[in-house]
């Protein structure tokens, strides 16, 4: 018989997935990024053109990003593209050993709509 242990969760599920720290914040900070510029699109109701209009991207790239296809956006692009559509970024920096290990991004908007994520059409 097999004994069921339960692990507790990080604030991370990128770190419990078992990537490294810094590959976790990376992607966390990223998810955020992506996760705020889908709600914005879907706040305005854009369409995947109307979408890569304003972000000045490919019909591709705006794809890849509803698709939530993490790898094809640094975090400096994501931020570019959030600031096009009106959002201000903000980055809270922590101290080594904070009680919250985690990178936060906060938005100047707050969203209540959940994915998944659709365009307008």
């Amino acid at each position: 018989m097999s004994e069921n242990t339960i692990t507790q969760a990080t604030d991370n599920i990128f770190l419990d997935l078992g990537f490294s720290a810094q590959e976790a914040d990376n992607l966390l900070i990223r998810s955020q990024l992506m996760l705020a510029l889908l709600h914005q699109i879907k706040h305005h109701g854009w369409t995947i053109d109307q979408t890569a209009q304003h972000l000045k991207q490919s019909r591709d790239e705006i794809k890849a990003l509803s698709q939530g296809k993490i790898g094809q956006f640094s975090v400096d692009t994501l931020i570019v593209m959030l600031n096009a559509v009106g959002m201000t970024v903000k980055v809270k920096i922590c101290p080594p050993g904070s009680l919250s290990r985690s990178p936060t991004i906060e938005s100047t908007l707050i969203f209540s709509n959940a994915m998944p994520y659709s365009f307008a059409t």
